[in-house]
């Protein structure tokens, strides 16, 4: 008698339901508008930023919203989001500025790389978001921006830097880090600062007043070798050039006659020629660079000459001119 087996076949399908994503993914998005384009913070440290994401007409069969966030890169010079700065010309000094998700302007509201976010606060997540739509929608949101503090001295020019603002998507709002990137758009940042030169005649030991562009020495009754002194103080962001011219040579010169006294002129401890210098001034210092905090200081001092003492009486005067030039 035969022996019979039954061998039962036992298939088992294992199904799984993907969730499209479609309508909410990539060429769906677009940034289409920033305000203002360029973030000037020369005239305001704060600024208000607004820009506009457009979605395309959704078409899938998955209807839930469309959510979305964005995000910053640490820019060009930056190497994290506590970093960011803007260079200048030279690509050599820096000015620190930041971008924040809400207005105030805390270290936890700094706008990072979604990689770095652990809360909403550290990217763009603001409500509403895209419903399902058979229609193009478009919805405005924003960012705020703050320059740091501009570093004492800093030379003239303007300070630039580009970020990236990248919008990221998908259509659910749980665990939003790390979305896939639909669209990009670098923004502008900048910061001018123009240049300045500026010279203050003072008392010796004075302090830079930039209203103090003339000073009068009164000698009085004249005496042999009488002497006053001042200090030039040059406060500057830029490379200057400082010469000086006297209007009668080097000598004071009678009100009503052509009797001259002669005098000397001493600035930085260098003995200075001024004859022929009312038509061909005398260079007396220069610099590359910016001034240190308080100015360069060249301290000057008028010494008369030896009178004979045949002089007629009256009033004898020179107008010393200092000129400076910015390169």
């Amino acid at each position: 008698m035969g022996i019979f087996k039954n061998i039962v076949y036992l298939l088992i399908f294992s199904m799984s339901y993907v969730s499209s994503y479609a309508d909410c993914a990539n060429g769906d998005f677009s940034i289409s508008s920033v305000f203002p384009t360029v973030v000037d913070f020369t005239d305001s440290s704060q600024a208000t930023v607004n820009f506009t994401v457009t979605l395309a007409p959704s078409t899938g069969a998955n209807t839930r919203d469309c959510f979305f966030y964005g995000f910053f890169n640490y820019g060009f010079y930056g190497t994290s989001f506590n970093s960011r700065a803007m260079r200048n010309d030279t690509q050599t000094d820096t000015i620190p500025f930041n971008v924040y998700s809400n207005s105030s302007y805390t270290t936890n509201a700094i706008i990072r790389l979604d990689s770095d976010a652990n809360n909403n606060s550290h990217v763009i997540l603001q409500p509403p978001y895209f419903p399902y739509s058979g229609s193009t929608q478009s919805l405005t949101k924003t960012f705020f921006a703050q320059i740091g503090s501009v570093p004492s001295g800093a030379p003239a020019g303007v300070y630039t830097e580009i970020l990236t603002l990248s919008i990221a998507s998908r259509r659910r709002l749980n665990n939003f880090y790390n979305w896939n990137v639909r669209t990009t758009r670098p923004i502008q940042f900048m910061y001018r600062i123009e240049k300045v030169v500026d010279i203050s005649l003072v008392s010796s030991g004075g302090v830079f007043d930039p209203l103090a562009t003339a000073r009068v020495m009164n000698f009085g009754e004249l005496d042999s070798l009488e002497s006053q002194s001042a200090e030039i103080l040059i406060s500057t962001n830029v490379g200057y050039r400082l010469s000086v011219s006297s209007q009668n040579n080097g000598n004071l010169k009678h009100l009503n006659f052509s009797d001259l006294v002669p005098y000397s002129l001493t600035v930085g401890g260098a003995p200075i020629n001024l004859a022929g210098s009312s038509t061909t001034p005398v260079s007396l210092s220069s610099s590359p660079g910016n001034s240190p905090p308080g100015g360069f200081s060249l301290p000057l001092n008028v010494q008369l000459g030896t009178l004979s003492g045949n002089e007629p009486g009256g009033r004898y005067s020179d107008v010393i001119q200092f000129n400076i030039e910015a390169f």
